[in-house]
């Protein structure tokens, strides 16, 4: 197996990568391993939808479980599981499940937000403000990389500043 791609390598996985199918890819770079392909791939920025690979529904944890291959900065195979009544579809499963993070999240916003207002004093409160403060919180929802968080609060932080200092000259 090479190290260095050739020209024709790159410009099958150019063109390909997002399109074709999986296995097909593998055949068109046979001297590539599956994990080399989708480490190349995220280095040059392609994207690729990922795979459902399985998708039943399990009566004894009574959810359904749903296996996807991904194809981020690496090869992974994903399951998830969501709860769900027998004769549920996976689509209400998975809007039920939808409902309730989207009320989690919003409960936890408001509980973070109270608390920034409690420090910096109510009468700071502003829907402008209220407004930038959740996009902080849904830029951070996924986010898990220290470094990647502190860029975002960083930025965020200026802007909340600014929001608070027009508040105040009001």
């Amino acid at each position: 197996m090479a190290d260095k791609w050739s020209t024709e390598e790159l410009v099958i996985l150019k063109n390909n990568f997002s399109s074709a199918k999986w296995e097909d890819l593998l055949n068109m770079l046979p001297d590539r391993i599956d994990y080399l392909i989708v480490a190349k791939a995220y280095k040059l920025g392609l994207k690729r939808e990922n795979d459902k690979i399985a998708e039943y529904y399990d009566d004894e944890k009574e959810a359904w479980v749903e296996t996807k291959r991904c194809y981020g900065k690496i090869l992974s195979t994903v399951s998830s599981t969501i709860p769900a009544k027998k004769g549920t579809t996976l689509k209400e499963a998975k809007d039920k499940l939808g409902e309730k993070i989207a009320k989690i999240f919003i409960d936890s916003f408001q509980t973070r937000y109270e608390k920034f207002i409690d420090s910096i004093g109510y009468r700071f409160h502003s829907s402008q403000l209220q407004a930038l403060f959740y996009g902080m919180e849904v830029e951070l929802f996924c986010i898990s990389d220290e470094k990647e968080r502190a860029k975002i609060l960083e930025k965020h932080k200026s802007l909340l500043k600014k929001a608070v200092l027009e508040r105040m000259e009001k």
